[in-house]
C-alpha cells in the first residue's frame, strides 16, 4: 500500500533519516515531517502539533522524540511506530499495548556485534591504561616508572542486564578467561550460559572489577545505579555504560570519580547529550568519554536504513516487522488492522 509516513526531526540521525527517507519515496509512500528536537531535550507532541498525525499510516521515532500514548490516540490510522534503533525508551509501550500498535526497531545482527566489540574495547582501554600512554606520547613522554596495565583474564566483569548485547559481550569474555556474572531481573538461570553467574545487583556492585551498563532505560532503571550502589564498588573498579545515561546518577558518579574512590569510567551515554560543554566528565583523566556513538560501526549504518525500511514496509503490509520490540501485541494489532479495514 502507498502510505502516508511520519518521519521526525532528529537533530542526531539526520543523515540516516535522510537515507531513509529517499528509500521510503522511492516506494511512493508520502513522508509527514514535524518540529526539529532541541539538543539535549526530548521532543514532546502536544495539542495542535497532534494533527499532524491524525492521517498517517506509520511513524519513525528516535530516542530523542517523544512517542505517546497522546500521539497514538491522535492516529487512528496508525497500523506500527519504528526506531531506527534498538532503544525503544521514548516510545509508550504500554500505550502500544493497549491500542495495538506494533513496535519495530533496529536490533540489527550488527548494531549487536558493534556494541558488544565495542563495550569489551573499551573494558580493555581502561584496564590497560591506554588513554594515559597515548597522551604521554602526544606530550612527548616515553612511558612511566613501574607497570600500570592489568589483564581482563580472571576478572569480575559485571553485566547489569542480559540481553542480545550482553549476551554478545558474555560470549568474547568467556575467551578472554574473566569471570562474568549479571544481574536481570527477567532472565532465568537456566537460560544463562555456562560461565554466566546471576547475582543480586548489590552483590555485582561489590565483587565487580568492572560494572558494565547494558539494560534499556524505563521508569524502573532511572537513576538505577545511584550513590548507594556506587558507593559499594571497589576502589579499583571501573564503569562502563553503553546503554543510556540516565540509568546512572551522573551527579554521583562524577563525585567520586573526581575524588579517586572508583578507578575509572568508560560513558559512551549521558544524561544530556551532547554532553554540556562544562561537564567535567570531558576532561577527567580518569574517564574515557564518547559521543554515543562507540559501537556505531559503518556496518551497522548501512545494516539500519534497509531494515528500518523493511520494518516499516512490513507493517503496511499487514506483516510482523522483521525486528520487532512487542510481537506478544500481534492478536490486538491484527484486530486493530481488521477494524480499521472494515471502517475503509
Amino acid at each position: 500500500m502507498t502510505a502516508r509516513i511520519f518521519v521526525c526531526r532528529d537533530t542526531g540521525l539526520a543523515p540516516l533519516l535522510d537515507e531513509v527517507i529517499a528509500g521510503l519515496e522511492a516506494r511512493g509512500h508520502q513522508i509527514v515531517r514535524g518540529a526539529i528536537d532541541t539538543p539535549g531535550q526530548r521532543k514532546s507532541y502536544a495539542n495542535a502539533e497532534l494533527a499532524i498525525f491524525a492521517d498517517v499510516d506509520a511513524a519513525i521515532f528516535t530516542p530523542r522524540h517523544a512517542c505517546t500514548r497522546a500521539v497514538m490516540a491522535a492516529a487512528p490510522r496508525l497500523r506500527g511506530v519504528c526506531s531506527p534503533v534498538i532503544g525503544v525508551e521514548s516510545i509508550d509501550l504500554d500505550a502500544a499495548a493497549d491500542l495495538g500498535i506494533i513496535i519495530g526497531h533496529g536490533a540489527v545482527r550488527e548494531n549487536v556485534v558493534g556494541m558488544a566489540e565495542a563495550t569489551v574495547m573499551l573494558m580493555l582501554m581502561l584496564l590497560y591504561d591506554v588513554q594515559t600512554n597515548v597522551a604521554r606520547m602526544r606530550d612527548g613522554l616515553w612511558r612511566r616508572s613501574g607497570h600500570h596495565g592489568h589483564q581482563i583474564e580472571g576478572r569480575t566483569v559485571g553485566l547489569i542486564g542480559f540481553g542480545r548485547i550482553a549476551r554478545e559481550i558474555a560470549h568474547r569474555l568467556d575467551a578472554f578467561g574473566a569471570r562474568v556474572v549479571t544481574y536481570s531481573p527477567r532472565a532465568r538461570a537456566e537460560d544463562l550460559p555456562a560461565h554466566v553467574g546471576q547475582v543480586a545487583l548489590d552483590t555485582l556492585m561489590r565483587d565487580s572489577d568492572i560494572v558494565t551498563v547494558l539494560t534499556g532505560l524505563t521508569p524502573e532503571t532511572h537513576h538505577l545505579i545511584d550513590a548507594r550502589l556506587i558507593a559499594m564498588m571497589k576502589p579499583t573498579a571501573y564503569l562502563v555504560n553503553t546503554a543510556r545515561g540516565a540509568i546512572v546518577d551522573e551527579a554521583a558518579l562524577t563525585d567520586v570519580l573526581r575524588d579517586g574512590r572508583i578507578a575509572g569510567a568508560a560513558l559512551d551515554t549521558f544524561e544530556i547529550e551532547p554532553l554540556p560543554a562544562d561537564s567535567p566528565l570531558r576532561n577527567m583523566a580518569n574517564v574515557i568519554p564518547t559521543p554515543h556513538c562507540v559501537g556505531h560501526t559503518v556496518e551497522c549504518w548501512e545494516a539500519f536504513v534497509p531494515a528500518l525500511i523493511d520494518n516499516v514496509e512490513a507493517m503496511l503490509r499487514g506483516d510482523l516487522p522483521p525486528y520487532c520490540k512487542n510481537p506478544e501485541v500481534a492478536p490486538r494489532w491484527r484486530a486493530r488492522l481488521a477494524a480499521m479495514e472494515g471502517q475503509g
